[in-house]
């Protein structure tokens, strides 16, 4: 994935997340984070929860987006197309 199209998709998954359309914003983030390592997410949640004033209480966006990139640091190695022989280039 090129960089426009990184920062094409990081804009609208803020877009959605400001927008509260959830149902949209979180398939594509983890397709986002299937494709790249994604680990500018973690500023994107905190942005959003920031925009929110969701610091005055638990920042459950901020969490939940560090937890799935754990998450998928863990898993991406035991799928099988980056354990072949031909692993997968992004």
């Amino acid at each position: 994935m090129t960089i426009p199209w990184r920062i094409a998709v990081l804009v609208f998954i803020t877009w959605c997340l400001v927008a509260q359309l959830y149902l949209i914003a979180v398939p594509l983030a983890v397709w986002y984070l299937f494709k790249v390592d994604g680990h500018e997410l973690i500023l994107v949640s905190i942005l959003v929860d920031g925009y929110y004033q969701a610091f005055y209480e638990v920042p459950i966006l901020s969490l939940a987006t560090i937890g799935l990139i754990i998450f998928f640091d863990f898993i991406k190695p035991q799928l099988l197309m980056y354990t072949g022989g031909n692993e997968m280039v992004s």
